[in-house]
């Protein structure tokens, strides 16, 4: 009898299915969001289709236009069921014509339903401010590009050899379960590059974050050619060689003037870094905006590097943190209208990022690699830009940021280089209590997006002993879990 497995599911599963059930899953939601925040404003008759004779005839009660939503769900119900079947049946194009046309349908659909509502609703709030309206196109943008890019640039690389065998490649924290590219961190910084040349409007500022950004993104790729072909870029196995390369490439910002010169007192009030100066041969000097600033960024972008250690961990981490800057920067827009090209920005970091992640899915097709340092890099700058400066982002990264924070306590307390890498991160103490990767990956994603929408509603608050308090209880499990670890590797080393 023939026994169906997760082999055998895999492949009959159809090409774009995923993708499918994605688009037209978020065109029925927004339907049902939709109805829900507008169906109050509608009148009492609707013109649901425009199929019978003209005028009165043409009206239906309102209700009838959760007919709509219903026919989506079917459509798309029905139709991945026939989609499966005619890839059981080796009908490649027919499959793709089924999935293809679910999506154009519900798409008709939808915008059908926002026709009808719009037309027959009294004035209201629409769904989307205009704000969001200018954000989605650079989200849409990015995202789009690197999903169709990556698959080409995964040729490419193989092809030039630049790929991670774990059967030849070691590495303490290496969690491959077979050969995967790298240089996913090039693709994605090159992608936000060239759309915030059309997107953004370009000065100092925004010309020295993407400058330092690809700069970075190049080391890595570097790095990431020495890791697995023969060069002489050896001494990038340094990590502080590494360090010293990428604070150079970090001043360059710093020169732009981009510098964190207050921090806010989470109990009250707020440390203005200006204040405290030092003359020098005559000259008032404030060297801790720079100080600062140049240590943010690089704890930044090294303390998110090592929260790479799980396939699609990282993409979803970075976008998530992106919309949260976004959604903040977009608070300011009163009062200073020049975040909206920080919300811009943002946006193309998140969409660059989701748009890698079915190639960073496990089992991984592409690595971010070492070159993920640049993505970090511009997560942590236009923080900086953001009236909300560093804390909100520390909030909504709270488990790297205290998984970072412990580690570097851990090497150093064992004499260790807090640069080199080992396999004592929270995704391997997770993995060594029996997650799965798609688990932790999820895990990250989900305390992501929970810490985000704290950070976001803690903005303009002041709630610092739930912050604290939150903060406390991540790191109390995270030490927890590194001295049950090493408990266990203690028991194993006696037992041999």
């Amino acid at each position: 009898m023939f026994k169906l497995n997760r082999n055998t599911l895999n492949y009959r599963m159809p090409e774009y299915f995923l993708e499918t059930l994605l688009a037209s899953g978020i065109m029925i939601a927004f339907q049902f969001l939709e109805l829900y925040l507008k169906y109050w404003a509608m009148a009492a008759e609707i013109p649901l289709w425009y199929s019978l004779n003209w005028g009165e005839a043409q009206l239906a009660p309102k209700h009838y236009i959760y007919v709509i939503p219903i026919i989506s769900i079917l459509l798309l119900s029905s139709g991945l069921a026939f989609a499966i079947h005619a890839q059981r049946a080796y009908m490649r194009y027919g499959s793709n014509l089924i999935l293809a046309s679910i999506s154009l349908y519900n798409y008709i659909l939808t915008i059908s339903l926002f026709r009808i509502i719009r037309i027959t609703s009294l004035p209201t709030t629409p769904l989307f401010s205009q704000e969001f309206k200018i954000l989605g196109a650079p989200f849409i943008a990015s995202l789009v590009a690197v999903y169709i890019v990556a698959p080409r640039f995964i040729e490419l690389l193989k092809e030039k050899e630049i790929v991670t065998d774990p059967s030849i490649h070691k590495h303490p924290s290496m969690l491959l379960k077979g050969p995967s590219a790298r240089g996913g961190g090039l693709l994605v910084t090159c992608v936000i590059s060239i759309l915030a040349v059309y997107f953004v409007p370009l000065n100092r500022i925004f010309i020295s974050i993407i400058s330092s950004a690809l700069l970075l993104a190049l080391l890595g790729f570097f790095d990431d050619v020495q890791n697995t072909i023969t060069t002489k870029l050896n001494f990038l196995e340094n990590p502080n060689v590494r360090l010293g390369i990428q604070a150079l490439i970090i001043s360059l910002v710093l020169f732009a003037g981009v510098t964190i010169d207050f921090v806010n007192n989470p109990f009250d009030g707020t440390l203005f870094l200006q204040e405290y100066s030092l003359n020098i041969a005559g000259t008032n000097i404030t060297p801790l905006p720079v100080i600062i600033t140049l240590f943010w960024l690089l704890w930044m972008i090294n303390l998110l590097s090592w929260s790479n250690g799980i396939d699609g961990q990282y993409a979803g981490i970075i976008g998530i943190a992106s919309l949260v800057i976004s959604i903040i920067a977009l608070r300011d827009i009163q009062t200073d209208p020049n975040q909206i090209n920080v919300a811009i920005m943002g946006m193309l970091i998140a969409g660059a990022s989701f748009g890698l992640i079915k190639y960073t899915w496990h089992p991984s097709k592409i690595m971010w690699g070492f070159g993920a340092t640049s993505a970090a890099f511009l997560l942590a700058a236009i923080s900086i830009l953001t009236r909300a400066k560093i804390t909100v982002t520390i909030i909504a990264l709270a488990v790297p940021f205290l998984d970072a924070l412990i580690t570097v306590g851990r090497r150093l307390l064992e004499g260790k280089n807090p640069l080199k890498g080992d396999r004592g991160h929270l995704q391997h103490l997770l993995l060594d209590r029996g997650w799965k990767m798609q688990s932790i990956a999820l895990f990250y994603w989900a305390t992501t997006a929970l810490l985000g929408g704290l950070a976001i509603f803690s903005a303009d608050r002041q709630i610092p002993i739930l912050i604290f308090t939150v903060f406390g209880v991540i790191a109390t499990a995270i030490i927890v879990l590194n001295a049950k670890s090493r408990k266990q590797k203690q028991q194993q080393l006696q037992v041999e």
